[in-house]
């Protein structure tokens, strides 16, 4: 894994990150397919998802290339080889002359077009899976938000499914904690809100019938979870309410790489149609059926 089974311009400097990206995406869906959690189809989702980003990133980095180009030119040194043009240059930039205030100009000109090889944030952060081509994302009949600015310069966060769940500030113990922090850890994450009860009793339920791993977050006030796997968080500054565009009884159901795999808006009517809509929903992440676990007894002492 990593950069290795690909060649990869330097430019914009994320062939690490993608690298680390793609050994990501992977290492849990290997997880729950070895541990015969999830059928082999989950691994095809890896092509599918993690192919369109890496074609992103090169096309980007090889176009960076030419920008690069910018900084030579503005400098005026034809021949980039000629190290005498260079210190030649160089010294006329730090002198207190027109000829160098013009050069200095061209310079700073240069650099502030280099933005998308420097500060290319959308690049790295608005890396969304496709649920038309990844069998590991539900459609929820909506389509991605559309991008206001620049996609490559500037994150548009979002849950839909298929993106990574948005970073905001939320509160625990009345210590800052990101909504990052509160996902992953090679699980499934079910986050809800002060409504969704049903949807953290429907997450226990199938983790302790199945054994596969599920934890509930519920952002809101005042809430308590009683699974020892879930955890609950104030949203103190109205962030999440902001950023989750779902309502306070509606779910994201989260993978363990903290890509969002499906979302209801809304509540479900009761248990059975929480459970129903959970378990729909993780059959076709994991590409096959769910299965109750049969658990052995503890042998004792007694019978030894």
């Amino acid at each position: 894994m990593g950069v290795r089974p690909r060649r990869h311009p330097p430019n914009n400097g994320l062939g690490s990150n993608t690298g680390i990206g793609d050994a990501y995406n992977l290492a849990w869906k290997l997880h729950l397919a070895c541990a015969g959690l999830a059928g082999p189809g989950l691994l095809t989702s890896y092509d599918a998802e993690r192919a369109p980003i890496a074609a992103q990133v090169v096309r980007r980095a090889n176009t960076s290339i030419a920008e690069t180009g910018r900084i030579i030119t503005a400098l005026g040194v034809d021949d980039s080889t000629d190290e005498a043009a260079w210190q030649q240059q160089l010294r006329l930039r730090s002198s207190p002359c027109p000829r160098g205030e013009a050069l200095r100009e061209n310079v700073r000109e240069a650099i502030a077009g280099m933005a998308h090889q420097l500060q290319a944030h959308g690049v790295e952060m608005n890396q969304r899976y496709d649920p038309a081509t990844s069998s590991a994302v539900l459609d929820d009949g909506t389509a991605y938000p559309p991008f206001t600015r620049d996609p490559e310069l500037f994150a548009a966060p979002t849950t839909h499914p298929g993106a990574k769940v948005p970073h905001v500030w939320v509160t625990r113990g009345q210590r800052p904690v990101s909504t990052l922090d509160l996902l992953g850890g090679g699980a499934f994450t079910v986050v809800t809100g002060t409504d969704g009860g049903v949807w953290a009793h429907a997450a226990q339920e199938l983790r302790e019938r199945t054994g596969v791993p599920i934890r509930t977050v519920v952002i809101g006030p005042g809430r308590h979870v009683e699974d020892s796997w879930g955890y609950w968080a104030e949203d103190s500054w109205g962030y999440w309410a902001a950023s989750s565009e779902i309502d306070d009884g509606g779910v994201l159901l989260v993978r363990p790489d903290m890509h969002v795999a499906a979302r209801s808006h809304h509540t479900a009517a009761d248990r059975a149609s929480a459970h129903r809509w959970l378990s729909a929903a993780l059959e076709q992440v994991l590409a096959q059926p769910l299965r109750t676990v049969v658990r052995v007894p503890a042998r004792s002492a007694a019978t030894d």
